[in-house]
């Protein structure tokens, strides 16, 4: 109800097109490579399953940046991955918060044990 009254009344019955092939190659490219990198925990890195999946992840991500390309209203607006703010703000992304992610997903949830 609050973003009926705040959005603005050109933008309400704005036509809207749903990029649907766009949003099945960015799923399928999230789940191929997360899927993969999964793997190499069971399999290491001799196991073909999680380089397969990998190289499927690359293929559907090229294949998602083309198609990106010709949507005409795409998910991921190719001038967007043109501009230096967002690959910087990315890039700090990448470097702090993928650390910080994993420090707190492998220090312990519970106080250790005391023996009294």
């Amino acid at each position: 109800m609050l973003l009926w009254i705040l959005l603005p009344a050109g933008r309400r019955g704005a036509s809207v097109r749903i990029d649907y092939l766009g949003a099945a190659l960015l799923g399928g490219t999230l789940l191929s490579v997360m899927f993969g990198l999964n793997q190499f925990g069971d399999g290491g890195l001799a196991s073909p399953l999680p380089w397969s999946l990998l190289a499927l992840g690359i293929l559907l991500g090229a294949s998602f940046l083309l198609e990106q390309r010709r949507a005409a209203q795409p998910i991921l607006p190719p001038a967007l991955l043109r501009s230096q703010a967002f690959m910087v703000i990315n890039g700090i992304n990448l470097v702090y918060g993928r650390p910080r992610s994993a420090s707190s997903r492998w220090s312990p949830c519970t106080p250790s044990s005391r023996t009294a």
